[in-house]
């Protein structure tokens, strides 16, 4: 690529020249290597047309790379840090003791709520026997 030199003691200020992108003489050898006549033609081909944006977006200006990172950072400060607790268990429900004391944590309720379980799958299964006149 190339991308203009840049001295490593000058400051980073100009995001673009630091991500310049491939020359038209790389440009060409991939649409050589891909065999399309150009970048147009390639996503003529690639992208179906009903799924390709028809206007040009409204970006605004383009930032500086010291603003760019000055403005990530003003939204990262208004981030607001809880604790996870995906895959703890935690529903946000409250549970009575009563309930978890006599039936999740009584052996005999859980077998209990299985042998329920168990019954109404099969009665669900069956069909149904009685006729109503």
């Amino acid at each position: 690529m190339n991308a203009p030199f840049k001295p490593i003691n000058e400051a980073a200020t100009d995001f673009v020249r630091r991500h310049i992108g491939p020359s038209p003489r790389d440009v060409n050898a991939m649409l050589e290597t891909v065999g399309a006549a150009s970048l147009q033609a390639l996503m003529n081909e690639t992208l179906p047309g009903s799924i390709r944006q028809k206007a040009p977006l409204d970006l605004g200006r383009a930032l500086s790379e010291t603003e760019a990172l000055a403005h990530m950072s003003e939204l990262a400060a208004q981030n607001q840090v809880f604790t996870s607790l995906i895959g703890q268990g935690y529903s946000g429900t409250i549970l009575p003791a009563v309930i978890q004391r006599n039936i999740l944590e009584n052996p005999a309720g859980t077998r209990r709520i299985r042998r329920i379980s168990r019954r109404s799958a099969r009665a669900g299964s069956k069909p149904c026997s009685t006729s109503r006149p």
